[in-house]
This record gives structure tokens, sequence and C-alpha cells, in this order.
């Protein structure tokens, strides 16, 4: 007959296979919160499934007497599944990739606010010089060339009879 603790280490291993080959974490949090190190693992305690807690020696032993290649085995599955839960590589290569689009977000920010300012001044080169020659319109003038500052943070060329 086989030992408690002998049953929860193959249970716990066909667990670690599930969830392994699950596509969701959700339904096996509970062992990816604890493949971080071989100590937890061992003393994970899951009465639902006859999984009992023990010392990471007592872990060893028992897996290597009834799981197919041993505590080696044990270990190699625990440490893929704590790389599935915490990738290193993917994450840096993912921050890469959002950093790439927020600069290429910014330039075309700074494009699209070029166009803009250029189109702007093509308007007042035609507009603003009939507006500032029109007394009736120097108030509109001076109004716009203050709302153009504001938004632009750019000053217009002030034309020398005005002032």
């Amino acid at each position: 007959m086989i030992s408690k603790k002998a049953q929860s280490v193959v249970t716990l291993f066909g667990e670690m296979g599930k969830a392994d080959g699950s596509m969701s974490s959700d339904s096996y949090r509970w062992i990816y919160s604890k493949c971080g190190n071989q100590s937890d693992l061992a003393g994970i305690s899951r009465k639902s499934k006859n999984i009992i807690g023990m010392s990471l020696n007592s872990f060893k032993k028992y897996c290597d007497e009834n799981v197919e290649g041993g505590f080696k085995s044990v270990d190699a599955l625990r440490d893929k599944l704590n790389r599935k839960k915490h990738p290193k590589k993917s994450d840096k290569v993912k921050s890469k990739d959002e950093l790439k689009e927020l600069r290429l977000r910014i330039d075309e920010l700074e494009r699209s606010k070029a166009i803009l300012i250029k189109g702007y001044n093509e308007l007042n080169t035609i507009t603003l010089d009939l507006l500032g020659n029109s007394k009736g319109n120097s108030i509109e003038y001076r109004k716009h060339r203050e709302l153009y500052e504001l938004y632009f943070g750019v000053s217009l060329v002030v034309d020398n009879n005005e002032e």
C-alpha cells in the first residue's frame, strides 16, 4: 500500500502536468504561486486534492521513489511552470516594443503640430496682413495674435508699422 505522502507527491506531480498543459492559469493559481522555489512547492497542502505539505528533504525522497524521473523531473516541471508564469525575456521585449510605439506616437504628434503651424502661418500671411492694415480690425488682429502665441508657443512677426 502506498503511503499518504507518496500519494501526495504523485498527485501533485499530476496536477503540475495538468497546469502545464492548461491554457488558463486561473484554475491552477495555487500551483503557480508555489513554483518560485523548491521548499514552497514541497510545502503545498491541498486537502481537496489529497496533497500533504512536507519538508523539502521528505519531498525529494518521495519524489525519487514514486515519480518517474525522480525529483529532477519534478523540479524541471516546477521551473517550467515558474517561467511560464513569470516570463523574463518577453517582458523586456514587450517594454521595448511599447517604448518604440510611444516614440513613434510622439514623432507623429510633433509632425502634426509642425504641419498645423506651417498651414496656419500660410493662412496668416494671406489674411492677417489684410486685418492688420485695416484700422477697424486692429483689435481682432491683436486678439488673434495673442491666441496664436498661447496655442502654439510661437510669436508672430511683429509689423513695425503697428507698434
